[in-house]
């Protein structure tokens, strides 16, 4: 294997990680989506604490999904749980995939050939 060979490699497995992690995020953000009495709420970590702290003590809160509708949420305490659950179940998978990719280390095992 001649030196711009092994350039050529690297540069195409560089490539093929940098594309597979972009895959990744996209996934990890569609698992972060909840639909909810009717709304569809984007999770982040600020969302949920946002959420949490603005839901002490509510029996009832309303909130804006991402699409800007204020939804009224009946239970606030079982909303924040299904947020929570939803955001770890994602987060989890995004980061056994993503250690996944990082132990590949030709561009034909990152796509799987």
């Amino acid at each position: 294997m001649t030196e711009l060979d092994e350039i050529l490699e690297k540069a195409d497995y560089f490539d093929q990680l940098r594309h597979q992690k972009e895959l990744l995020n996209v996934n990890f953000q569609d698992a972060c989506i909840l639909a909810y009495q009717g709304g569809i709420f984007q999770l982040s970590p600020e969302f949920i604490s946002g959420i949490n702290i603005i839901a002490q003590d509510c029996a009832e809160l309303y909130v804006l999904d991402r699409n800007q509708n204020a939804i009224l949420i009946k239970d606030p305490t079982k909303f924040v749980n299904a947020a929570v659950d939803t955001y770890r179940a994602a987060i989890t998978e995004y980061g056994a995939a993503l250690s996944d990719l990082k132990n590949k280390r030709s561009a034909k095992s990152i796509i799987g050939l």
